[in-house]
């Protein structure tokens, strides 16, 4: 574990958006917590069987870019079509930027090049960036309705790559960064954000060679060399 890096050598940066830039656990949970409620009430279920209900079914998309279509869960249980936006305006004070995440942010702003790369569908990613404050400081957003595709997918990064040379990618899951090293086979940050403890526990074990591991955002600065 390094305990600074400085990323000016990089010309573009790409920034996982949950779990790096902005801290969605408390709020990803609310959101669940609406599924199961409607479910419950619109099944006439116990909330305990709700939540096996939703739970089996999210275990089922993974890896499938729909696991992040909130969107897409309300159509297949049914729900009224603003219900995803309604709920996610509820828990809207419930996302927090990372410390740090401004700040470097705006450091690269007329620098180098800010991409957001992430699995979300682009309205959520706007939202959860206007959210924290955040929107407006990356150059690009690349969600999965741009890339027609997740992270986990080979598509997804053909699509980065259409959009980056000589990047580094800031993570906050291991798995994230093997298949980024699979199909990029460029350097990478590993983010091990302490309050982001419902994804893999980061640590500098079985990551790619030319992966960096950082305790947290805070520990990543832009410092151009004079």
């Amino acid at each position: 574990m390094v305990r600074k890096l400085n990323i000016a050598r990089w010309d573009t940066v790409l920034f996982d958006l949950d779990g790096v830039l902005v801290n969605n656990v408390t709020f990803d949970s609310e959101i669940e917590n609406c599924f199961v409620e409607n479910i419950s009430i619109r099944s006439s279920l116990s909330t305990e069987n709700a939540r096996s209900i939703w739970d089996l079914y999210k275990a089922n998309q993974i890896n499938n870019r729909f696991l992040y279509n909130w969107e897409y869960h309300a159509r297949v249980f049914g729900f009224e079509t603003d219900f995803v936006r309604l709920i996610h305006r509820k828990a809207q004070s419930l996302l927090k930027p990372y410390p740090n995440a401004n700040d470097l942010l705006s450091a690269l702003v007329g620098r180098r090049q800010a991409i957001v790369v992430t699995d979300a569908t682009r309205w959520v990613a706007e939202f959860k960036l206007k959210s924290t404050g955040l929107y407006g400081l990356p150059h690009i957003i690349i969600s999965q309705d741009e890339a027609e595709s997740c992270k986990v997918e080979s598509k997804f990064w053909s699509y980065v790559l259409q959009h980056a040379a000589n990047f580094i990618y800031l993570e906050n899951r291991k798995d994230r960064i093997w298949k980024y090293h699979d199909f990029c086979k460029g350097p990478a940050v590993l983010v091990c954000q302490d309050e982001h403890l419902h994804r893999q526990k980061g640590n500098s074990k079985n990551i790619p060679p030319n992966a960096f591991c950082v305790k947290s955002l805070q520990h990543v600065e832009f410092q151009e060399s004079n």
